[in-house]
Parts: C-alpha cells; structure tokens; sequence
C-alpha cells in the first residue's frame, strides 16, 4: 500500500509541475514562449519516436504518445513510473513474437463456421471478426451468479491441477480470498505443477506494491509470474 502511496503522489507531482511549468512560462518568459513550446515540442516528439522505436504493439502505445504530445512533462513522468516495465518487459516481447507465430494455425474450421452462419449467430461472428480467435465446439461452461459460490470451487479445482495453473485478474488484492489462492498455489508450484500469474498493474494501482511480482518470486519453486 506505500508503494502505491508513493506512486499515486509521483502522478499527482507530475499534474502540478506541467500545470505550474505552464503557467511560470507565461508569467516570466512570455517573451521567449514560442522557442520553449518549440523545444519541449522536440523533446516529446524524441520521446515519442523512441517509443514507436520499441513497440512490440501500437495500439497498446498509442494512449502514452497522445498523452505525451498534449501533456509533456506529465505524461513523460507518467510513462517513466508506470510504463516503463510494460515498455521493457522481454517477456511481454517474447509473447508477440510467438502471438505472430501461433496465428499460422489458428484456422476456423469451416463447418463450424457455416452452422455459425446459418444459424445468424451475428455476436459470435462479430467477435471472430474483431479478434482473429476462432470458435470451438463441445465446450462445457460453468456458470456462477455470485462469488460466493465460485471462490470455493476455484479453491477445489486448483488443488486438482497435476501440470500446470494459469491464472489472469484484472484486480488482486491481499486479503483472506487471495491468501486462500496464494496457499494452494505456493503448494501446488512445491509440487512442480507450473503456476504463471498474470494482473494488470494499473487495475491493482492502489492494491499492491509496484514490486509484487518480485513477491510472488520468492516462491517460485517452480512459480512463474507475468
């Protein structure tokens, strides 16, 4: 939680000094506006090349180089305290790279596709279209109103796993439910079943400390982490 503090403090500084650079431009150096917009101009153009540069994905990077051409000095300090391990993760690199490879086989099988059509299933098709991802068939579904129902088959199912457990929140929180799946997961990773863990950092902004992931390594017997 203080890691979070200091990161939400790190934000909010980088507010005040694009604000506060603003408005001491305007008040002592009005005379010499147009060659510091023109400088810092050039300094975020640089930073914004450098990003395309390392893309692994445009579509991911795009809303750090909009906000960094509207909002330099923020959105250069937000880039450098939240961005930087998404931008330098060779592990996120290595994923596209093989996201590229993997795309070769996935081929919708055709009757699937005309029983889709006949049957105007427009949803499914809209979503086939949109991601690239291909519909299957005798897939059986499990469908849980509440919470309270789920979190204790979760916690059965994962004592099941024999190979592997691969698991993707947009939220963790420490507490008694993630501590429930952290036990049996530490156990499981002792027994060599492999345990990968993926969360969104800005999702858990306010929940975890920005070295979690370093955390969860400390038991990684065979326990990997995303």
């Amino acid at each position: 939680m203080l890691n979070a503090i200091k990161r939400a403090i790190i934000v909010i500084l980088g507010v005040l000094l694009q604000f506060g650079f603003a408005i001491v431009i305007r008040l002592c150096f009005y005379k010499y506006l147009g060659i510091i917009t023109l400088f810092y101009t050039i300094a975020s153009i640089l930073i914004v090349l450098g990003i395309l540069k390392n893309s692994t994905r445009l579509s991911n990077d795009l809303p750090w180089i909009i906000l960094i051409l509207i909002f330099p000095i923020f959105g250069t300090i937000l880039l450098f305290t939240l961005g930087k391990n998404f931008s330098k993760s060779k592990l996120l690199k290595n994923i596209f790279q093989y996201e590229k490879k993997y795309n070769e086989y996935l081929v919708q099988e055709e009757k699937i596709k005309e029983d889709i059509d006949n049957k105007q299933l427009d949803n499914i098709n809209y979503i086939l279209n949109r991601t690239n991802y291909f519909a299957s068939t005798n897939n059986e579904i499990t469908y849980y109103n509440f919470g309270e129902k789920f979190y204790p088959e979760l916690l059965k199912e994962l004592k099941k796993a024999q190979k592997f457990i691969f698991m993707e929140y947009f939220i963790i929180n420490k507490g008694v439910m993630w501590n429930g799946i952290l036990d049996i997961l530490k156990e499981k990773a002792k027994q060599g079943v492999e345990v990968r863990i993926l969360y969104d950092d800005m999702g858990s902004f306010t929940m975890l400390s920005a070295n979690y992931s370093k955390e969860l390594a400390k038991f990684r017997y065979k326990m990997y982490y995303i």
